[in-house]
C-alpha cells in the first residue's frame, strides 16, 4: 500500500529543509546583523501582527497584497500556522520590508517553523528525521549549496536550487508494506 505525503507533511518537510539551510548560516553569524527590533520577540505572530497594524492593513488587505490566502495570515497572527520561505518573502514584500529587515522577517518565520517542526517530530528517531539530509549529502549536495527550496502545492514534489545554478528534484513517497 502506497501512501502519498500530505500537504501538511510537505510543508513540514520544507521547514525541515529550511532548518538544514539556515542553521549553518546562523552558526557562522550571517544573521547576527539583522535589524528589526520587533524580531527580538519570541513570537512570529506578534511580529507579523504588529507590522501589519503599523501599516494600517487588515488581514484581508495584507493577504491580497501578498498573494496568499487570508486564513494563512490569520493563522500566522495567532501562531497556529507555519510558513515556508516563499510565502514569508511574499508577506515581507507586501509589508514593505527590504534588505536586512526582510531577511530578519523571513528568518523569524522560518525559525518559528523550525521550532514547531522539531517539537512536533522529536519523538521520531534521529535517523528518520535526518533521512532527507542524508540523501542530499549522499547526492553531493551540502546545506551551504542550497539557495532556495520550492514545494509544489498539494504535492510531495519539491525542487532545491543550488548556488551553482543547478536544481535538484525531490519526491518523497512512503510505501507501507
Amino acid at each position: 500500500m502506497r501512501s502519498r505525503v500530505t500537504r501538511s507533511d510537505s510543508l513540514l518537510l520544507e521547514c525541515y529543509l529550511i532548518v538544514l539551510v539556515t542553521l549553518p548560516l546562523y552558526l557562522i553569524g550571517i544573521f547576527d546583523t539583522l535589524t528589526i527590533n520587533l524580531m527580538k520577540t519570541e513570537s512570529f505572530g506578534i511580529t507579523l501582527n504588529t507590522l501589519r497594524k503599523q501599516r494600517r492593513l487588515t488581514v484581508h488587505q495584507l493577504a491580497k497584497m501578498a498573494g496568499v490566502h487570508q486564513s494563512l495570515i490569520s493563522g500566522l497572527n495567532t501562531d497556529s500556522r507555519i510558513i515556508g520561505e516563499v510565502s514569508a518573502r511574499k508577506i515581507a514584500k507586501a509589508l514593505g520590508l527590504e534588505g536586512s529587515d526582510q531577511e530578519a522577517f523571513v528568518y523569524l518565520a522560518i525559525n518559528n517553523c523550525s521550532d514547531r517542526v522539531l517539537a512536533q517530530f522529536k519523538q521520531y528517531p534521529a535517523e528518520a528525521l535526518n533521512l532527507v539530509a542524508s540523501v542530499l549529502a549522499n547526492s553531493g549536495i551540502s546545506a551551504e549549496q542550497i539557495v532556495r527550496f520550492e514545494r509544489k502545492p498539494d504535492s510531495s514534489d519539491a525542487s532545491i536550487y543550488l548556488a551553482d545554478g543547478k536544481a535538484a528534484r525531490i519526491n518523497l513517497e512512503v510505501a507501507i508494506e
